[in-house]
């Protein structure tokens, strides 16, 4: 998370100031609308599902049933996050930047009284050990719009956000601006190798490269590479093609049959060796533990007389 946040405001201010003039009032009022209108509809969307399910809920409980059910209650008795449209504008803009770092602001439903809980509950504000992400967003945009604004009057915060988004992703790849991007193509790429020998030892994925590593606003570009990491899928595509095959031949391939059911019989023999191997070592340190123990215990008891 240390990365992520001046990632994310880095990167979101920049986002602006790389906008024409004229986009950036509609950009926030777009992002706004957007964040305000899934936020809302999940909160709604949650809070119905908990009027309707009523969770925690017991139709005619006993008195046993209930003192049964009450000690089951988390050690935090009645405390729970209520996630509403007010916790959503609270968190929307952050009173403090660096608190929104580190916390959260939610409504926490409190027992009226711990130990009697058909007493009911009350709310009460409170923070969460979370990153406020919809506050740092919102706030990277205001600070993204604010420095165009001001144009050559903010040119050190402008190098600043540049220069922290170069540095975290410099920091987060070494091979600065690359990463995976798992696409459709790398699945049918790995799906049928052209070398069983690679597909046992890398995998084929898509690498975005910076198009100069000085200066990452130029963009990235897409390059094909090989990772070090077994391709799973395909060498169990290879398997289950090897198998139909072999079982088309029949008697032509006894030979690959009986290389098959001999390297399984070795791969599961060793395997159960290592095993075997691991539990006898667990077993040794058992025993030493339970003598070095019983030897302690004995001096103990001796030296209290």
């Amino acid at each position: 998370m240390m990365m992520m946040v001046p990632l994310i405001i880095s990167s979101m201010a920049l986002s602006i100031l790389g906008t024409k003039q004229g986009e950036n009032k509609r950009m926030i009022v777009l992002t706004i609308v957007l964040v305000v209108t899934f936020s809302s509809f999940t909160t709604i969307f949650g809070t119905s599902l908990m009027m309707i399910i009523k969770p925690g809920t017991i139709d005619s409980p006993s008195k046993n049933a209930t003192d049964n059910y009450q000690g089951y209650i988390n050690p935090q008795i009645g405390t729970s996050q209520d996630e509403t449209i007010y916790d959503v504008f609270m968190n929307l803009i952050p009173d403090n930047i660096i608190a929104a770092t580190f916390t959260t602001h939610y409504t926490a439903l409190v027992a009226v009284d711990p130990d009697n809980l058909s007493l009911g509950y009350k709310k009460v504000p409170e923070r969460a050990f979370k990153t406020n992400m919809l506050g740092l967003c919102v706030f990277s945009l205001i600070l993204g719009f604010a420095v165009k604004q001001l144009d050559t009057k903010a040119d050190t915060i402008h190098r600043l956000l540049v220069e922290t988004q170069a540095v975290v992703l410099g920091y987060i790849n070494p091979q600065i601006g690359t990463s995976q991007d798992e696409t459709i193509y790398n699945v049918f790429m790995n799906l049928i190798p052209d070398n069983i020998i690679d597909a046992t030892f890398t995998t084929h994925y898509t690498a975005l490269v910076a198009v100069d590593p000085d200066n990452l606003s130029l963009g990235y570009k897409k390059v094909p590479e090989r990772a070090f990491k077994t391709n799973m899928l395909g060498l169990c595509v290879f398997s289950l093609i090897l198998g139909f095959a072999v079982k088309q031949l029949d008697t032509k391939a006894d030979t690959i049959h009986r290389l098959l059911v001999e390297t399984q019989a070795v791969v599961t023999n060793i395997i159960s060796s290592l095993i075997s191997v691991a539990y006898f070592t667990a077993y040794l340190e058992y025993t030493i533990l339970i003598e070095l123990i019983e030897t302690r215990f004995t001096a103990l008891s001796f030296a209290l007389g």
